[in-house]
């Protein structure tokens, strides 16, 4: 047995028909799913006619000639509640079908499908450059079944931020370079600025990843004095080009709105909801159940006589005094945030919970991806790709950060599940290294005639 290396194992088109194949029957499980309502309590209904909720609300509105506005079911005026991506890619959509959601869901699905597939095929290929095919074969359908609801049942922001998060651990680690050519950094801005608008987590993570991979780069490499400003000066450029393609944006949300809104205007309302409204930090049903989209109460209609801004600002004052008043209480909601991002799945309704072995499941495989960050930090010397792991670290961690510090929900981090998986293939390479190391001296002649020597 001889352990190949990278440049040994392409990427194949067995992994990309695989990758298909899987998500194909997937797919077709959950349109079966959504016709077949009685006989499988442990699964919910299928929403695939959700279509993110604010952001269908606004695709709507776009396409009805309101502009960029009503988020809540309700003609209420201009907004920057959602990122703007998402809401314009539905009113393109809706435009071109002539408003016929069953037609809109029906592209949604195949793109979401493509995504998936995308992803899959990353991950089975890096499984297959770490010798651990099989695994990589096996963990991609594990990693499915555990986001069935959030990948298969729902449409949301899922794939979007899914895709960008792909696009960001690929750039980081095949693409982009502070030391490439300035075209490779224009690139590489244009990305983040489109990342900051799908999500500003995405594009925070952008932002720091680039950064501390530059003065990486600084730090490892004795560099002249020209190089290093020229290192510097690609690092300006991609936060200029980023600002740039967001800055139409933040200007459009100054004049309309009356504010500077670098992406989106609803952090006060998160912030307040999970302080607030919610007992221990963590949304479930009940909580959401109370927010504008759904629930026509006293939240909506303040906020449609208000306005957006008048409305958010007003959030602040429960906010401030909620944290004064008792800050191990905010201490409290931010760790149980941490564990329930990391470590134990919450169940968004109690209902869950009947359903034993699927919550088994769900929570042991939960837990994988951040005890293979632990296992990383401790063991990627001794991994094949030391590199990526830390990139793949780096990512899951600022990603999740936001979320843990503001306001949780499971769907908010289903988009890092390429991420996840591929931490758990860099653990199990790192942890196997050694191993692999002896068998492939062993079988390697040289070394056998050596020994014989």
């Amino acid at each position: 047995m001889t352990i190949q290396t990278e440049s040994q194992q392409p990427f194949k088109v067995i992994d990309l028909a695989y990758a298909t194949l899987l998500v194909a029957c997937f797919m077709a499980f959950a349109g079966y799913r959504g016709t077949t309502r009685p006989g499988m309590d442990w699964l919910w209904p299928t929403m695939n006619d959700h279509l993110g909720a604010e952001y269908n609300s606004i695709s709507k509105s776009i396409v009805s000639g309101r502009g960029f506005s009503d988020p809540f079911q309700t003609q209420s005026g201009p907004t920057a509640w959602m990122a703007p991506i998402l809401s314009y890619l539905l009113a393109v959509m809706y435009w071109f079908y002539d408003g016929d959601i069953d037609e809109v869901v029906r592209l949604f699905l195949i793109l979401k499908a493509m995504v998936i597939t995308f992803a899959g095929t990353i991950i089975i290929s890096v499984s297959r450059q770490l010798g651990l095919l099989w695994i990589g074969y096996a963990m991609f359908p594990i990693g499915l079944c555990a986001n069935f609801f959030q990948l298969f049942q729902m449409t949301h922001d899922v794939e979007l931020l899914l895709l960008n998060v792909c696009l960001l651990w690929l750039g980081l680690n095949y693409y982009w370079q502070p030391t490439k050519a300035w075209h490779y950094q224009i690139t590489w801005g244009v990305f983040g600025g489109f990342a900051a608008l799908c999500s500003p987590a995405i594009g925070m993570a952008w932002a720091i990843c680039s950064l501390t991979a530059t003065v990486s780069t600084l730090r490892r490499v004795n560099f002249s004095a020209a190089q290093r400003w020229k290192i510097i000066g690609s690092l300006a450029t991609l936060a200029l080009v980023s600002m740039f393609v967001v800055a139409p944006w933040t200007i459009r949300n100054r004049v309309v709105m009356g504010k500077w809104i670098p992406i989106k205007s609803n952090l006060s309302f998160e912030i307040w909801q999970s302080q607030c409204l919610d007992d221990d930090g963590v949304l479930d049903a009940v909580t959401t159940g109370q927010h504008l989209w759904p629930y026509d109460g006293p939240e909506r209609r303040r906020y449609v006589e208000v306005g957006e801004t008048e409305f958010l600002k007003e959030k602040w004052s429960p906010v401030t005094e909620s944290i004064l008043r008792s800050p191990t209480g905010w201490l409290r909601r931010v760790a149980n945030r941490f564990v329930c991002a990391t470590l134990y799945y919450h169940s968004y309704t109690a209902a869950y919970e009947r359903w034993v072995w699927p919550m088994r499941f769900k929570r042991l495989v939960y837990v994988l991806p951040f005890l293979s960050v632990v296992a990383g930090l401790i063991l990627k010397r001794r991994s094949r790709a030391a590199a990526q792991f830390l990139n793949a670290i780096q990512i899951y961690v600022v990603v999740l950060m936001p979320y843990i510090l503001v306001s949780y929900d499971d769907r908010y981090v289903v988009s890092l599940l390429p991420i996840k998986l591929l931490l758990i293939l860099y653990a199990i390479n790192a942890l196997l290294s050694p191993f692999q190391y002896q068998i492939a001296n062993e079988d390697n002649p040289i070394s056998t005639l050596c020994k014989g020597a």
